[in-house]
């Protein structure tokens, strides 16, 4: 009953134009699907490649901000090592780790093992320069017997070699240029 009011009342080639417009509303709304979705992927890409990209500048910063804090500190322990210097206080000697503490992570995720390992180490006989002092007595560097100063010369001694094997480490990081991606930094240095 509905039919042939409704073909009464809409033009003779209705269906036929209608059927087209539905076709090509489909065709046009799976093309911007498509679009939007080859879109989206571009830009996740490129927003995973600037990432990356940030990621390795802050490693090669990273290694050379540590590189130079080591040397400080080897340039440190050697001038204890050598000198008969008074020192009282364990904080005031001046080695430091505060710029490997700020870039840990980003050496960490991309340093190769050995060379990790080398500058943790490392910064370990940094951390523990409190057992430059003897606990018992109290005394400074420069101070006590010859046998206690011969000691502590030996720590130091042993401070500024595990320096050396993680400063000629990260040499070889620096001068390789560090990995290029993720990837790469897990198999180690290329």
């Amino acid at each position: 009953m509905l039919g042939p009011a409704l073909a009464a009342i809409l033009p003779e080639h209705f269906w036929d134009g209608f059927g087209g417009a539905v076709l090509g509303a489909l065709a046009g709304g799976l093309l911007a699907v498509v679009g939007g979705y080859l879109a989206t992927r571009h830009i996740r890409r490129l927003h995973l490649r600037r990432a990356n990209d940030q990621a390795i500048r802050d490693y090669r910063a990273a290694v050379v901000i540590v590189h130079d804090e080591l040397y400080t500190n080897r340039t440190v322990a050697n001038n204890l090592a050598q000198g008969d210097h008074f020192v009282t206080d364990p904080s005031s000697i001046g080695l430091s780790d505060a710029a490997y503490l700020s870039v840990a992570l980003a050496l960490v995720s991309r340093l190769p093992e050995d060379t990790r390992n080398a500058v943790a180490n490392a910064y370990a006989d940094i951390h523990a320069r409190d057992t430059l002092f003897d606990p018992m007595q109290f005394q400074a560097i420069g101070g006590g017997t010859a046998a206690v100063r011969k000691a502590r010369q030996r720590r130091l001694e042993r401070l500024v070699a595990s320096i050396d094997g993680a400063i000629g480490a990260l040499n070889h990081q620096r001068n390789s240029g560090g990995p290029r991606s993720r990837a790469s930094a897990l198999s180690g240095p290329r």
